[in-house]
């Protein structure tokens, strides 16, 4: 999969089981959200390149946070990181581009 944005030089060239079409929707929705069996780790596809920085919260069913953080300008792909200890269930995720506002999004985690 390349993915690139020549206004900014950003080029970003990765291999990945998932083929993710970019859909011509406002810059920074967020395509997918998915867990990885392998590490602890929630992947997060865009449907176009993020430039600015991201903010994430991740929630057990009961409402207790998990984890939170930023990253600064993920370009279309971001991991993140989880811990090694989370158990089987289902999460609340949310998610927050530049200034805009969170949005909200659920995944199982825990395999």
């Amino acid at each position: 999969v390349i993915s690139e944005e020549p206004s900014i030089g950003y080029e970003h060239v990765f291999y990945s089981p998932t083929i993710v079409m970019q859909r011509a929707t406002p810059p920074n929705f967020v395509h997918r959200v998915f867990p990885s069996p392998q590490s602890s780790v929630v992947g997060v596809t865009f449907t176009a390149v993020v430039t600015q920085e991201v903010q994430y919260e991740i929630f057990d069913a009961a409402g207790r946070l998990v984890t939170k953080g930023k990253m600064g300008a993920p370009g279309p792909y971001m991991e993140i990181p989880t811990g090694p200890n989370l158990a089987k269930g289902i999460y609340v995720l949310r998610l927050k581009v530049g200034e805009g506002e969170f949005e909200t999004f659920k995944f199982a985690g825990g395999f």
